[in-house]
C-alpha cells in the first residue's frame, strides 16, 4: 500500500511540474509576442491570410472593468480560480484536461500581467476579421476550458470504467 501512495504523490508531483511548465511557457510565449506587437503591429488592421490579419489595440480589461483593478476582491478572486485550476490540472486524470487547465493558467496570467503592468491595459494585436481581435493569452484560455471540457466528457463518456466489462459480463449471463 505504501508504493502505491508515493507513486501516487511522485505522479501529482510530476503533474504540478509540468502544469507549472505548460503554463509558464504560455506566459512567455504570450508577452514576446504583446512585446513584438507593440513594437511591430500596425495601428490598422492589416490582412494576411483569409480571415486572419494584425492589428494593434489595447483592451481596457473588459472581462473584468466591473471590479476596480485595486479591489482586493479581484485579487482574492483571481487566486482562488488560478489556485482552482492548478489544482485541478493535478487531480484530473485526462491529460487533455491537464494541458488545458496548464494553457488556461498559463492565459490568465498573461492578461493579468498586461493589465498590472501596462496601466490596466491588454494588448490585443490577432484580427478574425468581422468578428474579433485577440492575444495568445486569450487563444490559450478559449482552448484551455475547451480541452478541459472536453477531456473530461471525452473520459467519463467514452474512457470504460476498471471493472465495467466484467459487471457487464456478470448481468448478461
Amino acid at each position: 500500500m505504501r508504493v502505491i501512495e508515493h507513486s501516487d504523490r511522485h505522479t501529482r508531483h510530476q503533474r504540478r511540474w509540468r502544469t507549472l511548465m505548460v503554463a509558464s511557457l504560455v506566459v512567455a510565449i504570450d508577452q514576446l509576442t504583446k512585446t513584438i506587437a507593440t513594437h511591430l503591429a500596425p495601428r490598422a488592421g492589416v490582412h494576411v491570410v483569409g480571415p486572419l490579419g494584425f492589428w494593434l489595440v489595447g483592451d481596457p480589461a473588459s472581462s473584468m472593468s466591473y471590479v476596480p483593478r485595486t479591489s482586493i476582491w479581484l485579487a482574492v478572486g483571481l487566486f482562488v480560480l488560478g489556485a482552482s485550476v492548478a489544482t485541478y490540472s493535478v487531480f484530473t486524470p485526462s491529460r487533455l484536461a491537464r494541458i488545458g487547465s496548464a494553457a488556461a493558467l498559463g492565459g490568465m496570467v498573461g492578461n493579468e500581467l498586461d493589465a498590472v503592468f501596462r496601466g490596466g491595459w491588454v494588448v490585443d494585436f490577432i484580427w478574425w476579421q468581422n468578428w474579433c481581435i485577440f492575444n495568445l493569452a486569450d487563444a490559450s484560455i478559449a482552448f484551455g476550458v475547451l480541452a478541459m471540457a472536453g477531456g473530461t466528457l471525452w473520459r467519463a463518456l467514452v474512457t470504460p470504467r476498471r471493472g465495467a466489462s466484467r459487471r457487464l459480463l456478470a448481468t448478461n449471463s
